[in-house]
């Protein structure tokens, strides 16, 4: 089956939530999941990723999302709020413009397998009810990176001293609020979580 364009993904993903999507790294997240689900089912993504920060990170999204920006398929606007001591945060809210609804009907035209199957995906990640918030994703990707790169199931421990590797923080807590998005996107069963 042949993959649409990082472009077409990521309208269409836009297009699933009504439009609007909130926060750069949650765009990040959900498409890792996506895509982690998506090679289960042996489909191929046209974007990579890399451990950062935040857990695993795709400069084709970031670039993709910049030059969709100028092109004017999507918006963006910065919701701020208090943050720690003084600082501020900031979350990108992205909007898809009538051009960007118009691509993403065409490539959901042009591509009815693939977007079947990545919007079943989708459709799992949001059932958790999580898909938007970012500390729960940065999470569930980082123990999905992690379980992949190790290609078995593993314990809370080992998990963390993984994350520890990355230069990733992960505490009982942290694990234990990604483990429902996990198992809603089929990523992980109950033996994959045992302490």
């Amino acid at each position: 089956m042949s993959a649409p364009n990082i472009y077409d993904i990521i309208l269409c993903l836009f297009s699933e939530d009504e439009g609007e999507f909130r926060g750069k790294t949650n765009v990040h997240k959900n498409l890792y999941l996506i895509r982690e689900m998506l090679k289960k089912k042996k489909v191929e993504v046209p974007y990579t990723y890399k451990p950062y920060f935040y857990g695993p990170y795709s400069a084709d999204i970031s670039n993709a999302l910049d030059l969709m920006e100028d092109s004017g398929l999507i918006s963006s606007r910065e919701e701020k709020f208090p943050g720690k001591g003084n600082l501020e945060n900031r979350l990108a809210i992205y909007s898809l413009q009538d051009s960007g609804r118009s691509a993403a009907a065409k490539a959901r035209e042009n591509y009815p397998d693939f977007f079947s199957l990545f919007d079943g995906s989708f459709s799992k990640i949001r059932k958790s009810g999580s898909y938007n918030r970012t500390p729960v994703m940065a999470t569930a990707s980082k123990i999905s990176f992690i379980l992949g790169r190790e290609g078995k199931p593993m314990t809370v421990a080992a998990i963390k001293k993984q994350a520890k590797e990355l230069t990733w923080e992960l505490s009982d807590i942290d694990i234990e609020s990604a483990v429902g998005v996990l198992e809603g996107a089929e990523l992980v069963s109950s033996s994959n979580k045992e302490k």
